[in-house]
């Protein structure tokens, strides 16, 4: 596996910088760390692997755990395969952005080991939710600047899907609606 991520044309990069130095250094030790010292972990996860942990994300931040009596009900992301539409546009950025995001998966996937015991996505639905809001509202800039990003991504598996639109008040794309 090459120390840079590779580009849209499958060579690697032969320039590092300083900034891209510190970001793969300080990635490797907390992975190395999360994991027990065991090492830097390959980049090559499975597909499956990767929607179920933007699923359980997507569950994580956007679940309505009460019923909204005054309209349409709001599904649960993973129902409506969010993990999977997440990772279907992920396909379409280019191929460093996609390796820095499969990085940032398996570090938010295995950070919680050290504080309950379980990877993220085996946690129940509450401990997920208290663990990312922890982490979203940390002191550290790092752990608050990883969920956003995570969660906008789930934000565009959930959102664009039809079925969230009626419990959001969204009557979907103009143009589909003018009949274009």
């Amino acid at each position: 596996m090459p120390d840079t991520p590779p580009t849209d044309d499958g060579s690697s990069h032969t320039a590092i910088t300083r900034r891209r130095f510190l970001a793969l250094g300080t990635m490797g030790g907390a992975l190395a760390l999360l994991l027990g010292g065991s090492g830097w972990v390959a980049q090559t996860t499975s597909t499956k692997r990767e929607i179920e942990i933007f699923d359980a994300l997507s569950d994580a931040f956007f679940s309505v755990q009460e019923q909204n009596n005054n309209g349409p009900a709001f599904p649960k992301p993973s129902s409506i395969d969010a993990g999977l539409h997440v990772w279907k546009q992920m396909q379409s950025f280019p191929a460093a952005v996609r390796w820095q995001v499969r990085g940032l998966l398996r570090l938010i996937e295995h950070a919680p080991i050290p504080t309950t015991g379980s990877r993220l996505s085996k946690l129940s639905h509450s401990e997920a939710v208290s663990w990312l809001q922890n982490w979203s509202t940390s002191r550290l800039v790092t752990p608050r600047l990883m969920v956003q990003a995570l969660k906008q991504l789930c934000a565009m598996g959930t959102f664009t899907r039809p079925e969230t639109w009626n419990a959001i008040g969204y009557d979907g794309p103009t143009i589909q609606q003018v009949g274009l």
